[in-house]
């Protein structure tokens, strides 16, 4: 029986150290599962850091773009002002050449009377003159 015991010691102390070895091979490979894990979380951590710095690179952009946009959109209303004011000015131009085109016209009929006015006057002053000189002669017949 003490045989049997030691036999049945032996078997259970294989069985323990196959036991054992087994464990062992498990850690050591729940070590390196552990090992790859702790890699890849750092892989992930690192990942996430690169991404939350373009995402505020990309926060960064868009608001100076959004700002870019903002003065754009002044200098295109500022611009749409001063063509307003330009089409205006522009109109008043146009308005005022065609009353200096009607007063071209206006000028030539006044140059025009001027020119008669200035023949009826020659005309006045020599019936003038000759009336005039007719005066003696009457003044002399009625004498």
């Amino acid at each position: 029986t003490l045989k049997l015991k030691h036999e049945d010691a032996e078997k259970n102390l294989e069985s323990l150290a196959e036991l054992v070895g087994n464990l062992k091979a498990a850690l050591e490979s729940e070590k390196s599962n552990t090992q790859n894990l702790l890699q890849q979380l750092k892989r992930s951590e690192k990942d996430r850091k690169s991404h939350l710095e373009q995402k505020g690179e990309l926060e960064a952009e868009l608001a100076s773009r959004l700002e870019s946009e903002a003065a754009m959109t002044q200098r295109i209303r500022n611009l749409e002002g001063v063509e307003k004011e330009l089409a205006s000015r522009m109109n008043s131009e146009n308005v005022m050449t065609e009353k200096l085109r009607g007063l071209e016209g206006v000028e030539e009929e006044l140059a025009s009377r001027m020119k008669s006015e200035n023949i009826m006057m020659e005309r006045i002053r020599n019936l003038e003159t000759e009336l005039q000189e007719l005066r003696p002669v009457t003044q002399a017949k009625e004498d």
